[in-house]
């Protein structure tokens, strides 16, 4: 739960839409590891938030599920620059998007973490996520 609180710190704290974004969606990934669980839990809880109706009136607009706009219009979008699509963070558009999703993403990442998604045990971590011993 620390580290999600750290990365909600974080987000809540930058200046860029687009790094906040990033740490709203650890933040989730922390919370519900299992992808399928965590989309289901993601449109379980839309219309519980600020304006989350109409985000999702707006993304269920772009012919696509919330799933799909979240993981490859923004999530991917954002973390990588040779995929398509991409963010420009010079472009008023896309900056004004990935503002209003960061919001929405805001809200889920609260969420989790007041619902205590955070406290649940969870299994050991995936061996490729361990941290290596520094020599020294």
């Amino acid at each position: 739960k620390w580290l999600a609180l750290a990365l909600y710190k974080e987000g809540k704290n930058s200046s860029s839409v687009f790094y906040a974004f990033l740490n709203y969606w650890k933040i989730l990934e922390l919370g519900i590891p299992d992808e399928k669980s965590r989309y289901a839990w993601v449109e379980a809880n839309v219309d519980k938030l600020q304006d989350g109706k109409a985000w999702g009136e707006y993304v269920l607009q772009t012919g696509i599920s919330i799933r799909e706009y979240l993981e490859k219009s923004c999530r991917d979008a954002l973390a990588h620059a040779k995929m398509y699509p991409t963010v420009d963070p010079d472009d008023y558009e896309d900056k004004s998007r990935i503002r209003r999703d960061a919001d929405a993403l805001h809200d889920l990442a609260r969420r989790s973490i007041e619902s205590g998604i955070l406290d649940q045990p969870r299994g050991p971590r995936p061996k490729g996520n361990r941290r290596r011993k520094t020599k020294g």
